[in-house]
């Protein structure tokens, strides 16, 4: 089981200072740290926590392997598309590249969206009936675009697809809550 836990927030310029990057060579954030055992990057850390819980990583080697591929697939699949958006959005919104960029990014972005919608189909989460470590992971990279209606519009995909990926945004967003009260 992990060690009590406790947020803290960094200050603007915390993320280069030695002792920061000590823990996290390339200053973002995450960091766990339990006990002495420091861990960055989400996905590990979301792997290291699945490992101590039954939900997040289920004991079958299949439905584990499952659970795994969809953190996987929400990390390196989905993310980048999503982080172009937001990285446009965000930072460079009046820049005359960004405004001739942001409509093939934000193309990409509707694809993969299009592609998850698709496999997650009438299913309630990605592996089927349960929440995994794969929901969570996904639920937590669909929220990069939480500025834009790219994940919530009924237009931003196509046919039926974005009522099912709002659906399924909605549901993991609460069940997401529904876990992290259980384990508390």
């Amino acid at each position: 089981m992990l060690a009590r836990h406790h947020t803290r927030l960094l200050a603007l310029g915390d993320q280069d200072k030695p002792d920061y990057r000590a823990l996290q060579p390339f200053g973002q954030v995450p960091i766990l740290q339990d006990g002495d055992f420091t861990l960055f990057e989400s996905g590990a850390i979301v792997l290291y926590i699945g490992e101590r819980s039954e939900t997040l990583l289920p004991r079958d080697p299949v439905a584990r392997a499952l659970a795994t591929q969809w953190l996987i697939a929400a990390l390196n699949s989905i993310e980048p598309f999503l982080m172009n958006v937001a990285l446009i959005d965000l930072f460079y919104a009046n820049e005359e590249w960004a405004k001739l960029r942001r409509p093939g990014a934000v193309d990409f972005a509707k694809r993969r969206l299009a592609g998850l919608s698709k496999s997650l189909g009438d299913k309630p989460f990605l592996d089927g009936d349960r929440f995994t470590a794969g929901d969570l992971m996904m639920t937590t990279v669909l929220r990069i675009l939480k500025h834009t209606d790219i994940v919530t519009s009924d237009k931003s995909i196509g046919t039926n697809a974005p009522i099912e990926l709002r659906r399924a945004f909605s549901d993991l967003k609460n069940r997401g809550r529904l876990v992290r009260r259980e384990s508390m």
